[in-house]
């Protein structure tokens, strides 16, 4: 393996995580979000029964 092709390899990794790194975060905002209102549903619910 060339030093070139292991060049291109390193560029190749570096540049899909830092593509794949920002869609992680976003999506674990998003799903803390949606957990987060779910929780304040069950919390409202149980004050409208009491």
């Amino acid at each position: 393996m060339s030093a070139e092709a292991f060049v291109m390899m390193a560029t190749v990794w570096v540049v899909s995580l830092i593509a794949v790194v920002p869609v992680f975060i976003i999506e674990g905002r998003e799903e803390r979000k949606l957990e987060q209102e779910q929780a304040d549903k069950k919390k409202s619910h149980h004050s409208r029964e009491r």
